[in-house]
């Protein structure tokens, strides 16, 4: 579906319900209202941002209401919305590009670092849960814990088995592309490393910690929040060698385990029986097209785990992470590979002369796209798109995880053995075993059991009567069936090994 049916929507959000229009070179590429907006992603996945609220009571309301909207003008319109992790039909040649300069950029250089750029632009959505901290240290624990148990998300959440029609052989779909990863790792580094050099960009240099400090601006919050959602100019930083050689250990680790029974898929989502066009909603990164997005910017972080883990060391981390662009007057200015050091020193072939913004900062951070992802507040961004019955469990999930003492305390012990090797395990297994991941001398379903219990009691202490919201996830959890789990058996069975019964059925 093209922009101008997607402006549609825009126009009837706007003159129907009154929302305002967020605008770029004169075109309406979202619109917000009361703290929420909703904007268009590359490849017109429609995000809703919420406001900062909080009970789960308000953001789902806030939630059901965006959705009713979109429904109610998606009828009138003969657009269809469905939430899942990943377009269960269409290839990316297929789907147009938004008209947003960001995404243009991004086009041209996610092929040059990566083999799964393009899906996570064009074909991927998710539910993302925003969570607030109210300390440095609260900040790390939560930190971790989001860290750790986000492939337990992943597997409970798991929604996008299809592609182009066909199971993949994940539950997670995202998760595919960590066998390309392995094999195309080194090279892709090279090419990114010989495309920079030849554009002439610079490599990074040291700054001071002080710098580091001034450039982050991170506050801890104590307010509840909760709502859903999303190196070196030369390739060859820190980061990235780091990233390269745990890569390169997780291979040779790696389980061949493959899943029993049922298809070779994972999740939710095809093409429609109405022949509507498709909007996919509630857009987040699902599952491991991450782990050949680009390797300088996505992943697990394990200096998180280290003692010395500090605001200061996760600006470290960001200053490392090649740029993509700085927004100057209403225009993008290609910095694509060029680095944020060299910035801080006026030294950025882009902007010769020119230092860093906190705006600048603040959209570089945007351009960071690990498990969960640091700014005045965390991200929360492992699990797949699903149905609109789903949505409300995600930040259920995690708030009742860490917005409560002693679930927080429990959730800290139930990690604390875990190794780093346990958690790049689960990350690789996982999308494609779900709940059914062998770990520990037992399986992901018994992990995924005891979180829930944690979280339960984190809800229930809360006092806010919250706790109905997980009930999703009990049914889930306690029967080892995810929802694309559920999906590849309708595929194998009355749908007739076709995802276009999909869109009739699971249409929101």
């Amino acid at each position: 579906m093209d922009y101008e049916h997607i402006k549609g929507v825009f126009e009837r959000l706007q003159s129907r319900f009154g929302w305002e229009p967020m605008t770029e070179a004169d075109l309406t590429i979202g619109v917000k209202l009361d703290g929420q907006s909703v904007t268009l992603e590359p490849g017109g996945q429609f995000e809703l941002s919420g406001a900062p609220l909080t009970t789960l009571h308000q953001t789902c309301a806030e939630v059901n209401s965006h959705l009713y909207q979109s429904k109610t003008i998606g009828e009138e319109l003969g657009i269809g919305f469905l939430g899942v992790g990943f377009d269960p039909k269409w290839s990316i040649e297929q789907i147009p590009v938004m008209p947003k300069d960001r995404y243009r950029l991004m086009k041209a250089y996610m092929p040059t670092v990566g083999t799964r750029g393009l899906d996570m632009m064009f074909r991927t959505c998710t539910i993302q849960v925003n969570l607030d901290f109210e300390s440095e240290q609260d900040m790390i624990e939560k930190f971790r814990i989001g860290l750790a148990l986000q492939p337990i998300a992943v597997a409970l959440f798991a929604n996008s088995p299809f592609v182009e029609g066909k199971p993949t052989g994940f539950l997670s779909t995202r998760a595919l592309a960590r066998e390309q990863q392995q094999q195309r790792q080194q090279q892709t580094s090279a090419a990114a490393a010989a495309a920079l050099a030849a554009a002439g960009f610079g490599s990074s240099r040291l700054q001071r910690q002080q710098q580091a400090s001034a450039a982050a601006g991170f506050s801890g919050s104590s307010g509840s929040s909760s709502g859903s959602g999303s190196g070196s100019g030369s390739g060859s930083s820190r980061l990235q060698q780091r990233q390269l050689q745990q890569r390169q250990q997780r291979q040779q680790q790696a389980s061949t385990v493959r899943l029993p029974g049922v298809c070779d898929g994972d999740a939710p989502e095809a093409t429609s029986g109405r022949e509507m066009p498709l909007v996919t909603s509630d857009r987040q990164i699902s599952g491991d097209v991450w782990t050949d997005v680009d390797a300088a910017r996505t992943g697990n972080l394990p200096f998180v785990f280290e003692p010395d883990m500090s605001f200061e060391k996760y600006v470290d981390y960001a200053m490392d992470v090649p740029m993509y662009f700085v927004y100057r007057k209403g225009q993008y200015i290609n910095a694509l590979g060029q680095s944020w050091r060299d910035f801080m020193e006026g030294k950025l072939p882009a902007l010769p002369g020119q230092r860093p913004t906190m705006g600048d900062w603040e959209n570089h951070l945007t351009t960071i796209f690990p498990e969960v992802r640091l700014k005045k507040f965390l991200e929360m961004r492992g699990a797949d798109g699903g149905p609109w019955r789903m949505i409300c469990a995600l930040p259920a999930l995690w708030v009742g995880l860490i917005y409560e003492p002693q679930a927080q305390a429990e959730a800290l012990d139930l990690i604390s053995s875990w190794s780093q090797d346990d958690r790049d395990y689960l990350r690789n297994e996982v999308p494609r075993l779900g709940l059914a991941t062998p770990f520990k001398g037992g399986t992901v379903q018994d992990v995924a059991l005891k979180v829930l219990a944690i979280a339960q009691g984190g809800l229930d202490r809360r006092g806010y009567d919250e706790g109905h919201f997980l009930k999703q996830l009990h049914v889930i959890a306690e029967s080892g069936m995810s929802p694309a789990s559920h999906l590849l058996q309708l595929y194998g069975s009355s749908w007739g090994h076709s995802v276009d019964p999909l869109f009739k059925e699971f249409m929101y």
